[in-house]
C-alpha cells in the first residue's frame, strides 16, 4: 500500500484525495486543512515528501490492522469473562512494559523497517482499543440487552442492533486513541 500507491503517486493527487475525503467525512474546513498541511509536506521537496508519505502510510496501515484485530477481540471481551480474565494481564503488561523493551527483541529479529515499525507500533496502539470496546459492550444496559433477547432475538442480532450501535461512542474513541497512539510511536 504504502511503497505501491502512495509513494508513486504525484503529492498532488494525494492531497487532493485528502481534501475530498476529509470534506465527506466531516466537513470542508477540516478537509481543506489537512489538504493544506499535506501540501506544505510536498511543498518541501521530494525527500521530505517521502518520508511523510511512509509514516503516514505506516500510522495508517497499523491503525487498519489494530481495528481489525482491537474490535473483534474488544466485543469477544465485553461479552465473555474468561476471554477477558486471559486478555486484561497480556494488555496491561503491553501498556505497562516501556516500548524500548519490546522494540529491541522486533529489531533483533526483523532489523528496522517499516514491516516492524507496523509490529511496534501496533503493539503500543493496541490496548486501548481493545479496552474501551470492551467497556463500551459492558455498558450497555442489560434490560436493554434482556428485552430484545425475550422478543427473540438472535446473539448475533444482539450484537449487531443493540450492543454494537449502543457502544459506537466507546468503539470510535478506541480507534481515536489508536490512532493518536500510533502517531506518538
Amino acid at each position: 500500500f504504502v511503497e505501491g500507491i502512495l509513494v508513486s503517486s504525484s503529492w498532488i493527487w494525494i492531497v487532493l484525495a485528502t481534501v475530498i475525503i476529509g470534506s465527506l467525512v466531516r466537513s470542508p474546513k477540516i478537509g481543506a486543512s489537512a489538504g493544506m498541511a499535506l501540501a506544505v509536506c510536498g511543498l518541501l521537496g521530494t525527500e521530505y515528501w517521502l518520508e511523510t508519505v511512509r509514516t503516514v502510510g505506516m500510522v495508517l496501515v497499523a491503525v487498519l490492522l489494530c481495528a481489525i484485530v482491537g474490535i473483534p477481540l474488544g466485543i469477544a471481551c465485553g461479552r465473555m469473562d474468561s476471554v477477558w480474565n486471559v486478555v486484561r494481564p497480556i494488555l496491561d503488561a503491553m501498556q505497562v512494559v516501556h516500548a524500548f523493551v519490546y522494540m529491541l527483541p522486533v529489531i533483533f529479529f526483523w532489523s528496522i523497517g517499516v514491516v516492524p515499525g507496523t509490529m511496534v507500533t501496533m503493539v503500543f496502539a493496541l490496548p486501548p482499543l481493545i479496552r474501551l470496546t470492551n467497556l463500551g459492550i459492558r455498558q450497555v444496559p442489560e434490560d436493554v440487552v434482556e428485552a430484545s433477547r425475550a422478543f427473540g432475538a438472535s446473539e448475533y442480532r444482539v450484537l449487531t442492533h443493540v450492543q454494537l450501535p449502543l457502544a459506537r461512542q466507546a468503539v470510535m474513541t478506541g480507534l481515536n486513541q489508536t490512532l493518536l497512539m500510533s502517531i506518538a510511536m
